[in-house]
């Protein structure tokens, strides 16, 4: 009897290779997750519905409302007059100090300058600015205080009665007994 022969065994492999193959088909099944969840990303974005990111009320906004005026957190909002102070102040300071700028430059260039006349030629100066300033507040309140001009245009007959009272009241008591035909 003859032995049986032995078969052909492949030889084992070493733990090197094994750790490598692993290595693979982890990397390849990862690579295969991967992909299926950006498909099912996509497919979950493509059925889900379409929200709006924003809304636009097309009825418009009263201009007045009913709701009484709520104090708004932070500086308080200023007045129209305090605001037009505010203007002019920041402009005069602004104009005081372009004007004491080219004076001393003047001084600088000169290399001498008499204190007195540089002083009473502010003076006067200044003496003018004011008075202009007073001039044209006085033009605008004139302006402001004339009466406006009403012209009123009428069809048919018009009728008009002017009357002038002229009395001579004299003593403590008066009586004013004006008896005028209407």
């Amino acid at each position: 009897m003859t032995p049986p022969e032995p078969y052909q065994q492949t030889p084992a492999t070493t733990a090197g290779q094994r750790q490598a193959a692993k290595e693979a088909a982890t990397e390849f099944f990862g690579t295969v997750e991967e992909i299926l969840q950006r498909a099912n990303q996509t497919i979950a974005a493509e059925q889900a519905p379409l929200t709006p990111t924003f809304y636009r009320n097309p009825t418009p906004t009263p201009a007045i409302g009913d709701a009484p005026p709520v104090q708004q957190p932070g500086r308080p909002a200023m007045s129209q007059q305090a605001t037009n102070d505010s203007v002019r102040m920041l402009s005069f300071g602004g104009m005081v100090f372009l004007t004491g700028a080219g004076i001393g430059i003047v001084m600088m260039t000169s290399d001498y300058a008499n204190p007195t006349v540089i002083g009473v030629s502010g003076t006067v100066l200044a003496a003018v600015l004011l008075a202009a300033a007073r001039l044209m507040r006085r033009t605008k309140e004139v302006v402001e205080a004339a009466p406006p001009q009403i012209t009123q245009y009428y069809s048919g007959d018009v009728h008009q009665q002017h009357t002038e009272i002229t009395t001579n009241t004299k003593g403590v008591i008066a009586y004013n007994r004006n008896d005028l035909p209407l």
